[in-house]
């Protein structure tokens, strides 16, 4: 066991040292919110999260509703799965829903799976 003042005299290396501390590679894991879907950010987005592990990404609309989701900057369900296709993520967990779509959040779902299988989507 290693014990730590609170006056902080023990350093990471002692944690390494006593193995109280494991280091391995880890899992990068993104996460995106708020994204207007135009080129500077697509740019930006799938430069940031090419080939990441885990990627949360908001797909909060309806293609139907694809202009209110612009005036409000955010994307639509079938925006936001072919943003994980094109970053090549091992995972990709679509979320931050409208609440216009309680009790047809499968349809939702469903427009991310196509955005996930049709690539990208074109602005």
């Amino acid at each position: 066991m290693v014990n730590f003042s609170v006056n902080g005299d023990r350093k990471l290396g002692d944690l390494l040292s006593a193995k109280a501390l494991v280091t391995a590679p880890g899992e990068r894991i993104c996460y995106a919110t708020d994204l207007a879907f135009t080129d500077a950010n697509l740019s930006r987005w799938l430069a940031l999260a090419e080939g990441s592990d885990y990627l949360f990404i908001e797909g909060g609309f309806l293609d139907e509703d694809k202009a209110i989701a612009a005036s409000k900057r955010h994307l639509t369900a079938s925006q936001a799965g072919s943003i994980a296709a094109a970053a090549g993520v091992s995972r990709c967990v679509p979320m931050h829903f409208s609440p216009r779509y309680l009790g047809r959040e499968q349809s939702l779902l469903d427009e991310f799976q196509r955005g996930l299988t049709t690539g990208l989507a074109t602005l």
